[in-house]
């Protein structure tokens, strides 16, 4: 079969795809049918639509039905080699992923019976040893319907796997209720264990009621998905986990075959290529720089090369790992700092990434789809004035980007103060009056942004200023001897007296009315002629302040003298 490279990414031949666009539901022509939706959304949608072609088409054909034994022990299913969904049953089979029905009276036969329904157990043991789940044996079994004796597929125990799911965090059903082990599995009972299996709960928790609605509003029957499907659903439809039906449907209460069970876990599970977290933020602080990456893929293969992709808002791909794709095993983890490939920081947004292996018979195996959130966090913030006295309106400003969900003030006194946002979380504003409990003097105030998954912080100083001020006059200057002087002055309501140090005395002040203060001095008799200084030093609770004023005092004896004469 011939191949080509697009984008990374291996393509078959596109006539392989009708083999199963009926069965499971993926439209090729899906991409006219994305419309009504947000700009982001109609991203998602034609990545999603991109990502599941290329899933489909980089596998079909690529594989014959060998003879090489399962991993898990049953004998390869003779149903199964002409079925349209063979080539994945074979190799989950080789896997050790799937069960059959081995005959009883020849242990070297067996079925898959691929177009028999899917049962929630059999469905649920499936994505158990995909995902290598160990089994567990509690004490009492979690479900009444699932008994420690419990079997499926004529005889194959499953209780253990079932408990396995329960504490592995895949399964839907709390411990106590009914899990319906032999119900059948529609498509959202299987994308609701899928989305929750391969940790896509968080994003598909972001999505919010009118979002989920839009991505499904392209399905004629999209009211039919169950409530609390809905968001799983829009979710994997957005990441290619599963696409409608040619006729403009999605069948969300559809019970899902045997095949299409094995072909939906082949496309969304046999290779996981996946984020330690669904954010980071290389933005300089030193506060999740850098994003894990952790791989895991086919064991019982043997691999040729390897390549992973992430793809931009152009669904162009902005980063490769292994981009000469070199030969060899993919390592366990892989980070990636936020940069394209030639090293330039990339922008915030919504990124998504995909892994693909080859192995040495050239067949390819692709990764599900992720999303992953390229964060720029910052907080500016800043304080209007930075000195205030007692009494006085301080502001605190801060901005945000991306939007933050709370920021508060801690002062270096007082309760912590939140910020008001009056542009949904871009800005944030906090008037506060200055005065006690804070102390005198510089002092820190810490502003806390609070993001989705992201704190920043960022102290600032403000200082206390004391507000204490006086206005001081002397009258009548310049003085003789012994004229009497009028000491008077204002002053902030904070000072508590007033004196005044003059000619060598000190005369303290009354205060006739509040904040106006008032004395007498008068000037000694010789005193020598020249300015002396009349320093006022007002006393607050947190010390003193003091202004002085320069008082002439003249010699009366050298005054001169002025002769009238007369006629």
């Amino acid at each position: 079969m011939r191949k080509s490279t697009v984008n990374a990414v291996f393509i078959s031949c596109a006539a392989c795809v009708s083999r199963i666009s009926g069965a499971i539901g993926i439209s090729t022509s899906g991409i006219s049918r994305i419309s009504g939706v947000s700009r982001v959304s109609r991203i998602c949608c034609t990545r999603a639509l991109v990502a599941v072609v290329l899933a489909v088409l980089g596998v079909l054909g690529a594989f014959g039905v060998g003879a090489s034994a399962s991993a898990q022990g049953d004998p390869w299913y003779i149903d199964a080699g002409s079925h349209w969904s063979g080539t994945y049953i074979k190799i989950l089979w080789q896997e050790g992923v799937t069960d059959g029905v081995v005959s009883p009276s020849n242990p070297g036969i067996s079925w898959f019976y691929p177009d028999s329904y899917v049962t929630r157990a059999q469905f649920v043991v499936m994505l158990t040893k995909v995902f290598g789940l160990p089994p567990a044996s509690p004490e009492i079994p979690s479900y009444p319907d699932v008994p420690k004796t419990y079997n499926m597929l004529y005889g194959k125990p499953a209780w253990q796997s079932i408990e396995g799911a329960l504490s592995g965090g895949i399964s839907l059903v709390a411990p106590g209720l009914s899990f319906y082990p032999d119900g059948s599995t529609t498509r959202e009972d299987a994308v609701a264990f899928l989305v929750r299996s391969l940790d896509l709960e968080p994003y598909a928790s972001s999505l919010s009621q009118t979002e989920a609605n839009n991505i499904l509003r392209r399905f004629r029957d999209w009211q039919n998905v169950s409530p609390d499907r809905k968001n799983a659903m829009a979710c994997a439809v957005q990441l290619g986990i599963i696409e409608g039906y040619d006729d403009g449907t999605v069948k969300p209460g559809r019970s899902m075959t045997r095949g299409e069970a094995a072909t939906v876990v082949y496309r969304s599970c046999l290779i996981r290529f996946s984020a330690r977290k669904d954010r980071f933020s290389p933005d300089g602080d030193g506060v999740d720089e850098t994003v894990d990456f952790d791989f895991v893929y086919l064991k019982n293969q043997s691999v040729k090369t390897w390549q992973a992709v992430i793809a931009g808002e152009s669904l162009l791909p902005v980063y490769h790992f292994n981009k000469s794709q070199a030969p060899g095993e993919p390592p366990p983890s892989v980070t990636w700092d936020g940069r394209d490939n030639s090293g330039n920081p990339l922008p915030r947004g919504l990124y998504l990434y995909q892994a693909r292996v080859e192995d040495v018979r050239g067949r390819v195996f692709l990764s599900i789809t992720k999303p992953l959130y390229l964060e720029i966090h910052s907080l500016d913030a800043r304080l209007n004035p930075q000195e205030c006295v007692d009494g006085q309106a301080l502001t605190v400003i801060a901005e945000t980007v991306p939007q933050a969900s709370m920021v508060t003030a801690e002062f270096a006194a007082g309760p912590v103060r939140n910020l008001s946002s009056p542009d949904g979380g871009w800005t944030w504003i906090l008037e506060v009056t200055v005065g006690p409990p804070l102390p005198l003097g510089r002092q820190p105030v810490t502003v806390r942004a609070e993001f989705p998954g992201a704190v920043r912080t960022e102290t600032l100083f403000l200082e206390r200023v004391q507000d204490a001020w006086i206005l001081a006059s002397v009258e009548p200057n310049p003085a003789s001897w012994g004229q009497t002087l009028r000491l008077e002055a204002l002053s902030a309501p904070s000072i508590l007296e007033v004196s005044v140090s003059l000619f060598g005395e000190i005369t303290r002040l009354s205060e006739r009315s509040p904040c106006a203060w008032e004395g007498t001095q008068t000037v000694p008799h010789g005193l020598a002629a020249g300015f002396y200084p009349a320093v006022f030093t007002g006393t607050t609770e947190h010390g003193a302040v003091s202004a002085t004023v320069w008082v002439e005092v003249r010699d009366p004896s050298s005054e001169e003298i002025v002769y009238v004469l007369s006629k």
